[in-house]
């Protein structure tokens, strides 16, 4: 971990955890033309209206299993610890990561050589023409089309969620229904407009149902997201949720046991959060993402400097 981060410095990347993590205040006055940072106390600016009741939103009915129980909003207090969850997933969930692992996709090439593929391609755009039309898993039969990803393609910041859902499969972006709202609005605080973030997702097309991508599905499209990371090259990477956090830092990491803390991805500092669907259901979490995007920001601005 020391020499990634080393390695980060050398790039113009924060240095790692040292004076990046977000003490929940209002940071000062933002730099360089920034808008200035709210309050703590005017946390309900991450708020969607109608936040918290069960089933408002087609983003908070699809909060995945594998986030942990949650407690009514009224029993848990802003600032309580996350819930103590072990960091480890079940055997069945080990070996279904293997499986996927070990396994192609039927009829295509194997990772290695998809990467190999995927390497010729020197800009998003091809990359995007080039990811339309991929079969590699089941999902695009039974969605519209690929949610390939949008923003800067120089990004200081990237952000990676799980998986398109109704409103972004219909649109072919990602990051637009009420979950993509609440996530510009906790980016604007942090003084980010989203034309100036990329955003993406783990697998690229919607699952039925917006159930949690199979490891198959996620390995299929993971060459995907590491040649999008290879040619935005960011220095931040933010994963938002339960897939993202696994897909970049480990198949046996737990959000609620990884979140709030700087982790590695090949040279690039990596945090990782809940995602926006989380507090559309448990708006208590709000403090929480906040604290962590204060250190995205502080990081981003740190390796600006």
């Amino acid at each position: 971990m020391a020499e990634a981060l080393g390695r980060a410095r050398e790039r113009g990347r924060p240095a790692g955890p040292a004076g990046a993590r977000g003490t929940g205040g209002s940071g000062g006055p933002a730099e360089d033309g920034a808008p200035a940072l709210p309050d703590p106390r005017q946390l309900s600016l991450f708020a969607a209206d109608g936040a918290g009741s069960a089933g408002a939103t087609e983003e908070a009915e699809a909060i995945r299993d594998d986030e942990p129980s949650l407690a009514p909003s009224g029993q848990l207090s802003l600032l309580s610890p996350a819930p103590h969850e072990p960091a480890w997933p079940s055997r069945r969930e080990a070996r279904r990561t293997r499986a996927a692992e070990a396994h192609p996709p039927e009829g295509g090439p194997s990772p290695d050589a998809f990467r190999a593929q995927l390497a010729g391609f020197a800009d998003l755009t091809a990359l995007a023409d080039f990811a339309a039309g991929c079969r590699r898993c089941g999902l695009r039969a039974g969605c519209r089309g690929v949610v390939f990803g949008e923003g800067d393609p120089k990004a200081r910041l990237f952000v990676v969620g799980e998986g398109p859902g109704a409103r972004e499969d219909e649109l072919g972006r990602p990051f637009v229904g009420r979950a993509g709202e609440l996530l510009d609005r906790i980016l604007a605080a942090a003084g980010f407009r989203r034309e100036e973030v990329y955003i993406t997702n783990v697998v690229m097309c919607r699952p039925p149902g917006n159930r949690t991508p199979e490891p198959a599905e996620v390995e299929a499209c993971r060459p995907y997201l590491e040649r999008k990371i290879e040619l935005v090259d960011p220095q931040v990477i933010v994963a938002l949720g339960a897939t993202a956090a696994r897909a970049l830092i480990g198949p046996h990491a737990r959000i609620t046991a990884v979140r709030g803390r700087w982790h590695d991805y090949r040279g690039r500092p990596v945090m990782p959060t809940f995602h926006p669907a989380l507090l559309l259901r448990d708006p208590s979490r709000k403090r929480e993402v906040w604290q962590d995007f204060q250190a995205v920001r502080d990081a981003v601005r740190g390796a600006r400097a």
